[in-house]
């Protein structure tokens, strides 16, 4: 039985822009009930800035993404709307591809660090988490929760 007014839909569109001699999307837009994400990729493909803005096209964040030559994220920046760095998160990887070593900044301090270990056969075999009071494990749950409320989902 359908009841009036009781199923909500929401509209999501997605665009994409190419560059003229490339096979690799340039910029992707997704557009949702609450705001609307701009992607925006290198000739390689990989995602070099990230940006939301609300129903009114106001900037509520940005990410910025950098690589290294093997195409492995090594830096992710968050910008607040004033262009301020809020936090980066850095990779290091050993000479196998793997990640050794992820790293939260904040404030010009380490927030968070988690290293992992691999086995011969490339397995984790460890992996240790170091908290700060910058970030806990209670405010990273936090952290998720603001990130849901101001990004929302598309």
């Amino acid at each position: 039985m359908y009841m009036k007014g009781v199923i909500s839909l929401r509209k999501c569109l997605r665009k994409w822009w190419y560059s003229p001699k490339e096979k690799v999307a340039l910029e992707k837009t997704e557009e949702g009930f609450r705001s609307k994400v701009v992607y925006r990729y290198d000739k390689k493909g990989q995602k070099t800035e990230e940006s939301s803005f609300d129903s009114k096209g106001t900037l509520l964040w940005r990410y910025v993404y950098r690589y290294n030559n093997k195409g492995h994220l090594l830096e992710k920046d968050n910008f607040d709307t004033q262009a301020n760095l809020i936090s980066r998160e850095s990779y290091r990887y050993d000479t196998n591809e793997k990640v050794l070593e992820k790293t939260i900044t904040m404030n010009n301090q380490t927030a968070y660090k988690c290293v992992w270990q691999y086995d011969d056969k490339g397995k984790v075999v460890e992996k240790e988490e170091y908290f700060t009071e910058l970030i806990t494990p209670e405010k990273l749950d936090k952290l998720v929760i603001e990130v849901i409320n101001t990004q929302g989902v598309l």
